[in-house]
């Protein structure tokens, strides 16, 4: 179990926590701020549209307008909503890259975390190696042809996902 484990951490090693975290994770919050740069552009269209409808509305009202009253009156409705949906959409996409970045930010902890647990395994006793372990590893089958099957927490699990998607980016942009 202890040569499992010790393999186990040298695969987690190579990568460092600017690989893990920064591919993916970088990519969609990079999308994310364009796409709300972009609805913030197109609510200060939308805003700007609204000040022309309603300076309009100031000249129709003195019959310097050309424009039908209940036409602009429509349209200013239609804008208003545009311009709610607008802030609707920024809200929503604010809130999913405030996600992005708390979920960076957990898994880089989570990397340190495991690698203080690396460095710790190494020169520990026994008792201090299966605190560890316990800390890794959720459940251990053992079968009668001496066949194990091993289930690491969620956690972990998903951190050595991430290590192995980091590792594959890595090969193919050395290869590229």
């Amino acid at each position: 179990m202890e040569t499992l484990i010790v393999a186990l951490f040298k695969s987690i090693h190579p990568v460092s926590e600017q690989e893990l975290v920064s591919k993916q994770m970088e990519r969609q919050q990079r999308e994310q701020r364009a796409a709300l740069a972009r609805l913030k552009e197109q609510k200060a269209k939308k805003e700007k549209e609204l000040e022309s409808y309603k300076g309009e509305v100031y000249k129709a009202i003195r019959g310097e307008s050309t424009w039908d009253k209940e036409l602009l009156n429509e349209l200013i409705l239609d804008t208003k909503k545009a311009l709610q949906d607008t802030n609707t959409e920024i809200a929503a996409v604010q809130k999913e890259l405030d996600e992005q970045e708390r979920t960076a930010a957990e898994i880089k902890e989570r990397y340190n975390k495991v690698l203080t647990w690396v460095e710790l395994f190494e020169g520990s006793s026994l008792e201090g190696k299966k605190m560890i372990v316990w800390q890794l590893i959720d459940k251990v089958r053992i079968y009668r042809d001496y066949r194990s099957e091993i289930d690491l927490k969620v956690e972990f699990q998903q951190l050595c996902e991430l290590w192995n998607e980091g590792k594959k980016a890595n090969k193919t942009e050395k290869a590229a």
